[in-house]
Formats: C-alpha cells, structure tokens, sequence
C-alpha cells in the first residue's frame, strides 16, 4: 500500500508536468499493486486511469486516516502513559478545527514533531510532555508546553480513575447510591464523560442538536443529494434512514439534522440551548453547490426512518420532531415537483381512501398517510433479521424482507397532531412496506470515532435489511444506493459506498496485522473480538451483497 501510495505521487506529479512516457511507465508498475490489493479494476485508457488515481489517492488517505483500537479496554485498570498519550492524540486530533459545544481546546499542533503524519512520534512527544520530569527533559520544553499541560493533567487524573469501575460495580450490587455521571464520547470533546465507572446519563435530550451538529448535519446532506445527483442526474425522492441513540448521546443529533435539512426545516433554539419547534426552509433558499461552487435548487426529499427501540424510548422527541416536521410540509401549497413528502403523502391518500376508506374516516386516511417513522412494536427491541442470521432461520431474501417489515413495521407520531387514531405504535406493516420499495438510498452515519461497521451487527440489521426489502418489495427489484456517512475527520467530511466502508475497516482491523497482534493479548476475548467481525462481514455479506469474496478469503 505504501509502495503504490508512493507510485500514486509520482504519477501525479508526472500528470502535472504532461510527461505521457513516465505516466505510462509508472501505470504498468501500479497495475500489479492495485490487483492485488483488490483495489478496483483499472481502466486501460490514459485520461480515465487519471481520473482513477484521484479516487484511489483519497481511498488510501482514508485508510491512512482512519482508527483502530489498541486492543481492548479491560475493566477496572488504568491504561499506561503511552496509551494515555495516545488516546489524547485522538482527542486532540478530531476536535482541532472543529466546532465544539462542550469545551475549548489548546491548540496542539506546537507539541507535535515537524512530520505530522508520523503517529508515533506525535505520541511518544506528548507522553515526554506530560509524563517525564524535568530532569529527564528539558526545563525549556516543560515551560514551552505549560498550558497543555495544564490542560491534559486533569484528564490524564480522570482516566486514571477507571481504575474504580470495579468498586463501583461492587457498589452497585450491594444496592449503595453510585455517582451519576455524563454519558457519551471522550474522543467528541465530552470531557465530563470521565471519569468512568458511574450511573451515566445521557445528554440533555432537548437541547438536541447543537448548533455545531446542525451545521454538519446540513452539509452531509448537500454531500448526500451531491453524490446522488452526480451519480443519477437526478434528486432521490424517497431516503431510507436508519437512525440510532447513539447519533443523540455520541454526535449531538447530526443524522437527526440531516433528516430534518432533507425535509426542508429547522431547529428553533431558545436562549438556553433548548428546541422549541421549528421552522419550515423557504424552498428557494434549498440549494446545494456541485463541487463545491455551482449553485443547484433541491427539493424537500422525502424520508423513511427506521428507528432503534433505545432512541423510540429514550429520545422520544427526535420521532415526534421529524413526525411533525413530515406533517407540516405535507401541507404546504408548493409544487409536487420541487415537494417530494407533499407528492408521496397525496398518492398514499389516494391508495389508502381505495383500500380502506370506508372503515376510517378522512383524518385517519390523512394521518395514516403522513407515518414516516417506524420501529419495533412498544416495549420490544430489534428487527429479528440478526436472529434469523444467527440460526441460518432464514431460506431468501424475501425472509429476510418479511421479518423486517413484521418486526419494524411500528408507526410512531407525535401527539401534538390529532388524530382520532392512536399514532404510538400503530400497527403500521403494509404503510412501511409501500414507503420501502420506493426508496432511492438506504443510509446510516458512523456516530462515533470508537466504533465502524464490522463492530457492530446492527449495521448489517438496520441499514442492510431496509435495501434487502427495498429490493424485494420493489416492482423493478430496485436496489437502492447503499451510502454510509463519516464525520470522524471533520476536515474531510465524506459520503461514500456501504462497499468501501466495509473494505476500509476489514483493512484497518482485520487485514491488520498490528491490531490483530494486539487483540491476541486477550486471549479469548480476543478471539471473540476477531470472530465477532468475521460474523459481521457475514451478515453484511448477507442484505446488503456488497462484500466481495475477497473479502472472505483474505480473512480464511
């Protein structure tokens, strides 16, 4: 990889100077590479390799870019100096350049040595910062570096304290009072998630989102309508988004912005931070810019949310937002053509008054019509599809497609709009399957910096499951653009392939042979650790058919 990075530079700098010759030779020297690294197949005409290379550059800085733990976290113990120097590097490196609603930052680029691309220098630097006495280093550099010090010192104390997280779990199970601390992520500048080892709370649920996540928010969708425009030279009307707590108690509502951006609203902040409904976007003010710089009006885009049953419970008022929100631009007087929710929200009354319009009357119709957010039945979790995964209870992908539609095909509305219907787990089964098999995309955002898509089942579950039913539901057999959305480096904030994110972290964790050597410290841990993402793969491989057999051999 570091070869054909190396190969990548000089063929651009060979481009920028029109040497044809040197491009062609160092083409043939990168051919072999790119093979076999299964990294796409390289087009043989000279201006579309070019153009490759430019896609294949960003791809190897991603993976460059990206993180992977140093193991596990083991209950109770306190990580040495240099992994606590590492973890700040982290810190340090996501929140630099990046709007923070929780804490303001040192700017630590002085503690860094001249090459910034190299890791371990950087944290070797701050932990003889921060961990060598005077003696062993020079006064000098210790007087340089006082305020980051300063800074770092607190939590550095903080994160020693983990090493009560056994105490406090004894404590807990003697029924004694146990502190209440914040939940959320250390690495998104949440500083008072530590120390560790409390009853943690999530955040103040409605002063969600933040100013700082809604700016996100809004340009991951202009990303999102980008890529998909460029792709189909046309707007989606209908994007299937699956949406977890984890976006409220790690991101600060960013997918929730995007969601509420997508429909053409917005937050209405009070003066303590706090959400007191919202604000419908004049449609001539929705405007994304192609590349950057060329302006192009957008419509309101149609949304199907499928909820986890953690933030249906515990952020109740992200269902009812977008709930009202679909409502409220179901009735505006604009053109069916520049108002994707009022045109699919007219077509489902017109289907629903001929399928059931003499058992309920025109508010239900209009109500039922308006159901956007879907989940599991009240009190239950999960869309069963990792279950039937797990015990191979499945024969299809039309399987796979009823046990989503028979576990997630819960409504849920807010109660400020009336209706003469209950819209709190409204049995809503045909209504979300009629909004999936006209999705354009199937997307989901990676929340935090701690965990990716092999980490986690659900992916496979949520986002995956709702492009299978897609596919069968569809009349066409549809298959809908599966997009993953990453703000781990808010200097490059990126919408890509399901497939390339699948690769990226098989690459970053499972193809390497540093982490690899690293999890086999614990033992069997580790190797649940290593076979949990292997099962993840699989399931990935199994609704959304985007995992090459690579893939698969490469693990063997």
């Amino acid at each position: 990889m570091a070869q054909l990075d190396d190969y990548l530079n000089q063929y651009q700098k060979a481009h920028t100077m029109h040497e044809s010759g040197r491009m062609e030779l160092i083409k043939k020297k990168m051919i072999p590479l790119i093979n076999d690294l299964n990294l796409g197949k390289a087009p043989f005409d000279i201006a579309e390799f070019t153009a490759f290379t430019q896609t294949l550059s960003r791809k190897i800085r991603k993976l460059r870019n990206s993180l992977s733990p140093v193991g596990l976290h083991i209950f109770g113990k306190s990580p040495d100096a240099l992994k606590k120097s590492q973890m700040l590097f982290t810190f340090f490196n996501n929140l630099n350049n990046k709007p923070s609603d929780s804490c303001k930052i040192p700017d630590f680029k002085t503690v860094l040595p001249e090459n910034n691309n190299d890791i371990e220098s950087a944290c070797s630097n701050i932990c003889s910062i921060l961990f060598n006495k005077p003696t062993s280093i020079s006064e000098k550099m210790f007087k340089d570096h006082e305020d980051f010090r300063k800074f770092c010192l607190p939590i550095i104390n903080k994160i020693d304290d983990s090493q009560h997280e056994i105490e406090a779990l004894i404590s807990s199970l003697n029924g004694s009072f146990l502190e209440a601390g914040l939940g959320g992520s250390f690495y998104s500048g949440k500083l008072d998630t530590l120390p560790t080892g409390k009853n943690f709370y999530p955040v103040d649920i409605s002063a969600l989102p933040t100013r700082s996540a809604w700016e996100i928010g809004k340009i991951m969708t202009d990303k999102l309508l980008d890529r998909y425009y460029k792709e189909e030279g046309n707007f989606p009307e209908n994007i299937g988004i699956s949406i977890w707590s984890s976006d409220a108690f790690k991101s600060d509502g960013e997918v929730f912005s995007q969601i509420l951006y997508l429909l053409g609203v917005k937050p209405v902040w009070q003066a303590n931070g706090r959400i007191n409904g919202l604000e419908i976007i004049p449609l001539e003010s929705l405007t994304i810019y192609m590349d950057s710089k060329t302006p192009l009006k957008r419509p309101r885009v149609d949304v199907t949310i499928q909820t986890s049953g953690i933030l249906r419970d515990m952020v109740p008022n992200f269902c009812d937002l977008i709930d009202e929100a679909v409502v409220l631009i179901s009735r505006l007087n604009e053109p069916v053509e520049s108002n994707f929710v009022l045109k699919h929200t007219r077509q489902k009354i017109d289907d629903l008054n001929k399928e059931i319009g003499k058992s309920f009357p025109p508010d239900a119709i209009e109500r039922m019509a308006t159901f956007r957010v879907f989940s599991s039945a009240p009190g239950t979790y999960g869309l069963g599809i990792g279950l039937a995964l797990d015990a191979s209870a499945w024969k299809d992908e039309t399987d796979l497609t009823e046990t989503y539609i028979n576990w997630g095909g819960y409504a849920y509305g807010s109660s400020k709009i009336k209706s003469d219907i209950d819209a709190y787990g409204f049995e809503a089964h045909k209504l979300l399957a009629s909004q999936l098999k006209d999705i354009d995309i199937s997307y989901m955002k990676q929340s935090s910096l701690e965990y990716d898509v092999l980490d986690c089942g659900g992916f496979a579950v949520f986002q995956g499951g709702m492009a299978t039913a897609c596919k069968v539901l569809s009349k066409k057999n549809k298959i809908p653009k599966l997009y993953w959305g990453d703000t781990s480096q808010i200097d490059d904030l990126d919408i890509c392939e399901m497939k390339d994110e699948i690769e990226r972290s098989a690459r970053t964790k499972l193809f390497n042979r540093k982490w690899l050597e690293n999890i086999k410290a614990h033992d069997f841990q580790g190797a649940q650790s290593i076979a949990s993402k292997v099962n993840n793969l699989f399931k990935l491989s199994a609704t959304t058919n985007n995992v090459d057999k690579w893939l698969f051999d490469k693990v063997v």
